[in-house]
């Protein structure tokens, strides 16, 4: 079953990496806090089309933790945007423009070209600004 985001009722919805589907989950939060590598993807519902901010982090919103990785990477279907991280960021945000219906989201950190693992909590907010111009110049 999908999890639906972009809702005006729980906007913006926060994704766990306890709801990847794929081989190497993380099941609890010892896991997280030792950095355990893995990797999934989402099965999402975007409830409205426009415009999104999709933010990847290692801890939860109210947590300051340093992000791992130099690049992240965002994949929604086919579509792919790649960024560098700040150093000592806690977070990477992605502003997009999104179609409605259901689909896969990944994550990736990366060092380098080097996958280290997918981002723990990515938080997906609808927002009523449209992207920056050249948000979707990242499509790679």
């Amino acid at each position: 079953v999908p999890l639906i985001v972009g809702d005006p009722r729980e906007n913006p919805t926060l994704l766990t990496c306890h709801d990847w589907h794929g081989e190497q989950v993380p099941w609890d939060q010892t896991m997280i806090s030792r950095n355990a590598p893995g990797n999934g993807f989402w099965a999402v519902d975007f409830a409205r089309s426009g415009a999104y901010r999709i933010t990847l982090r290692d801890r939860p919103p109210y947590v300051r933790h340093p992000i791992a990785g130099r690049r992240a990477r965002l994949v929604i279907g086919d579509r792919e945007w790649v960024q560098d991280v700040p150093s000592g960021a806690s977070a990477v945000e992605f502003r997009l423009n999104q179609a409605a219906g259901p689909t896969r989201l990944q994550t990736f950190l990366m060092d380098g070209q080097t996958e280290l693992r997918g981002a723990y909590f990515v938080e997906i907010a609808y927002a009523d600004e449209a992207p920056h111009p050249t948000d979707d110049s990242r499509t790679r």
